[in-house]
């Protein structure tokens, strides 16, 4: 018999629902100053990473993030700065030292089935609660492979905040 796991959230996201990002047209690509695309997304790479109101450390902060591994989306590049945007909508500027490349994703709406296969016909290997967080190993047009601990599976991207729709990447 194979094993069901139900993984809980870390915390309490709020009822207003996800942002809705635009998504990235194909073919139309713009670059920040660090040569990267934008937008793109990233995550929190430290403990604690404050959101301030412009770029730089005189401006007031205005949120502090407390969840490493936490997607946001960056969308504007000032020297060492990035201003992000995250799954609330919420906008400011990040150090670009608290900020990794490393793709993870936020689960959304509810308690969500991950799969064995990108298909919802293939084995469940866990249900996963809204708020967990899990670094994306691989993404198709509508399916992300994700880790989130002791599971990994494949997840809709309609339930996964931290991709763009129809982004490929593995």
């Amino acid at each position: 018999m194979k094993r069901f796991l139900i993984i809980l959230g870390m915390f309490a996201l709020a009822s207003a629902g996800p942002a809705v990002s635009a998504p990235l047209e194909r073919g139309e690509v713009s670059f920040g100053e660090s040569g990267l695309p934008l937008p793109r997304f990233v995550s929190i790479s430290a403990d604690r990473a404050n959101l301030r109101t412009g770029p730089g450390e005189q401006y007031p902060i205005m949120w502090v993030y407390e969840k490493k591994l936490y997607p946001l989306e960056i969308i504007e590049e000032y020297e060492q700065w990035r201003k992000v945007r995250d799954l609330e909508g919420e906008e400011g500027w990040i150090h670009v030292v608290l900020l990794s490349g490393k793709r993870t994703g936020l689960i959304t709406g509810g308690m969500r089935i991950l799969f064995e296969k990108p298909d919802v016909t293939s084995q469940p290997v866990a249900r996963v609660e809204a708020g967990v967080i899990g670094e994306i190993i691989e993404c198709n047009e509508t399916w992300c492979q994700i880790d989130v601990g002791p599971e990994e599976g494949w997840i809709n991207t309609e339930g996964l905040w931290g991709t763009y729709f129809g982004e490929v990447f593995d």
